[in-house]
């Protein structure tokens, strides 16, 4: 509603407002293609294709970007050529233009390539992933995530080829580029963290599998890569780790009391903030419903009887401590934050066999990570370290989690808090897709340590069945 109320003003008002209604039509095309509506969609791109040509100076980019997105939604209808056509124009612009390698070109190839493969068109697809594959091999400072993706498309390209050497070289390089960024992403915000720690988790599972394909068991270099990859591992999980979890590992990385207790305060003051920042959002809320900060021109319809202006002044004077307390708690926390960045005993990551040499013969650690495309599980013990990939992605496994519990819910207990109903079968089939893979490597243990990642900790591990359970009614017990 409001692309399109911005889309009627700047009509109005035309000649002049080309490059609103460019901005406005193209971001149109976007939301009609996230709603599925990709017929609508290219009639909006191609409506701000039009205004974008009459706009004065240089707007080639802009074309280009807008051409880019036209040949999206002409693939989602299955017009692959036209699709193809349209984004070799945008390539062709950039090239043209002496644009540097940015993200968005590179952008341009990978949707070029991906259009072509999933077009069968296999003259094009190989000539895109070469254009990105001479990209990655002689730009050094590319643009970390679009990197990121340039190389996972090439990892994918040669495996599927059987090609595992090229790939397992892209794939090392990936995690490689991605690592200095994990060791210093404590203080970036909660969004940027998310976003590197999903490029981080699928960079992690493309170089295991590339890993576990090419080096034999128990080989020098599959070794190497068990140990570079545990090492990764622990890095993401840090970034989304829980307090608790984030004080557990604090505890074996400070070697001072002094470092401990920075930390520990690091941690106090980001809750005190959340506090804070809940306090003023209340107070605000609070202001609003009162009618005291209302706009209305009429003086009568707000608040000015004289204790109403009390009211008013203690809340002014609450708000503006408010304001004074998290902008004093936002500079100690940057002020720590970096510390605990620029700190290299901080930022350090235990090593497998420090992890190892504290286990008992019959102890394990298992540790878990999950990403759009699947998931890995590591399992270290005594005398082995080793990994296994998971079929599962983050989204089927989140689907599992979320029906189980349902059924575990406190409010569906019976009156003696009882379940009344719980299924068995898809119990079973939950531990088979997490334990299964590694059943083996848990033989003989009787004490295990976990660490869960995504939908893992939403659940008691221990309500998963481990073997089939034949009852007439799997719900019921019965």
């Amino acid at each position: 509603r409001a692309l399109n109320r911005s889309r009627e003003i700047a009509l109005d008002r035309l000649p002049g407002t080309e490059n609103i209604l460019t901005s406005a039509e193209a971001q149109l095309g976007q939301v009609l293609l996230a709603l599925g509506k990709p017929l609508e969609a290219i009639e909006h791109f191609e409506a701000a294709l039009s205004y974008a040509k009459k706009i004065k100076g240089n707007s080639e980019t802009i074309i280009a970007d807008i051409g880019a997105q036209l040949s999206k939604a002409l693939a989602s209808i299955g017009n692959y050529r036209d699709a193809l056509k349209i984004l070799d124009v945008s390539i062709q612009s950039r090239i043209k233009n002496n644009t540097p390698i940015n993200s968005s070109l590179i952008g341009y190839i990978l949707t070029y390539a991906e259009i072509a493969e999933i077009a069968g068109l296999n003259e094009e697809y190989t000539s895109a992933t070469q254009a990105l594959k001479n990209i990655l091999d002689t730009e050094r400072n590319l643009p970390t995530l679009i990197g990121s993706r340039a190389r996972q498309f090439l990892i994918k390209y040669y495996a599927d080829r059987g090609n595992l050497l090229i790939a397992s070289r892209y794939a090392h390089e990936d995690l490689m580029t991605l690592k200095p960024i994990l060791v210093q992403s404590s203080s970036q915000p909660p969004r940027d963290k998310k976003l590197l720690n999903e490029f981080a988790t699928q960079s992690l599972i493309s170089f295991l599998t590339v890993s576990d394909k090419l080096y034999p068991n128990k080989s020098r270099k599959r070794t190497e890569a068990i140990r570079r990859g545990f090492e990764i591992t622990q890095l993401i999980l840090r970034n989304e780790a829980s307090e608790s979890f984030a004080s557990s590992l604090s505890r074996r990385v400070f070697s001072t009391n002094e470092q401990k207790a920075r930390y520990r305060r690091l941690q106090d003051l980001r809750r005190t903030l959340s506090d804070k920042q809940l306090g003023l959002k209340n107070l605000n809320a609070e202001r609003a419903k009162s009618g005291e900060r209302t706009e209305d021109p009429n003086p009568w319809k707000r608040q000015f009887s004289f204790s109403a202006i009390l009211k008013r002044e203690k809340k002014d004077e609450e708000e503006k401590l408010l304001l004074e307390e998290i902008s004093s708690l936002v500079a100690e926390i940057a002020e720590i934050s970096s510390e605990v960045a620029s700190n290299e005993e901080i930022i350090r990551i235990v090593p497998s066999e420090a992890i190892m040499e504290k286990l008992s013969d019959n102890e394990a650690l298992l540790a878990f990570l999950f990403s759009k495309h699947g998931g890995a599980a590591w399992s270290v013990r005594k005398r082995e370290i080793d990994f296994k990939i998971l079929s599962s992605s983050y989204t089927d496994l989140a689907k599992i989690v979320a029906a189980l519990r349902e059924d575990v819910d406190f409010s569906k207990l019976g009156k003696d808090f009882t379940l009344t109903s719980f299924d068995i079968g898809l119990a079973h089939t939950a531990y088979n897709k997490i334990f299964g893979p590694i059943e083996e490597k848990l033989e003989g243990i009787t004490e295990l340590t976990i660490i869960p990642h995504g939908p893992l900790q939403k659940i008691p591990l221990s309500i998963l069945v481990s073997k089939p359970f034949s009852t007439k009614n799997k719900k019921t017990f019965s």
